[in-house]
């Protein structure tokens, strides 16, 4: 996995901030997409500095790849597919990305062209938001190039 691709191509996405605002569901967010929990409320007052951003940022995407593992082996498919799947739990979630089963399978049978469609078929893909549906589309296009 290259890790400063996957945080370039994250942080790209989800964007930076140094001062937590509401999402489009009403959360509070803060630093590069990281949903601010019921025990960091001081986050929401709190002006980020660079740091706290690469502490935060650092913390979430570590937990984001531990999570793409318990949804895919690494070593079972290539590098770029994988850090896909890492960005998908970063900005899903495990349980979330769970329930993208036919992606997991043509992973597991590594025809990746049928796993980038599997995205593109998916409720992100179907999405009348414009962000979301770019956001899919380069994410399938990377799936489909590995």
């Amino acid at each position: 996995m290259n890790i400063v691709r996957l945080r370039k191509s994250v942080s790209s996405h989800e964007g930076i901030r140094y001062e937590a605002y509401k999402d489009t569901k009403g959360l509070w967010t803060t630093a590069i997409g990281h949903l601010i929990r019921h025990d960091e409320k001081h986050l929401i007052t709190k002006k980020l500095t660079n740091a706290d951003v690469d502490v935060i940022f650092t913390t979430d995407l570590n937990v984001a790849i531990d999570d793409a593992r318990k949804f895919i082996t690494e070593s079972d498919i290539n590098e770029q597919a994988f850090e896909v799947i890492c960005e998908l739990s970063f900005w899903l979630g495990l349980p979330k990305l769970l329930m993208f089963k036919n992606l997991r399978e043509a992973l597991r049978q590594k025809d990746y062209d049928t796993a980038a469609n599997e995205l593109l078929d998916s409720k992100l893909g179907r999405s009348e938001t414009k962000g979301i549906v770019k956001r899919i589309n380069e994410l399938s296009e990377r799936m489909r190039s590995s």
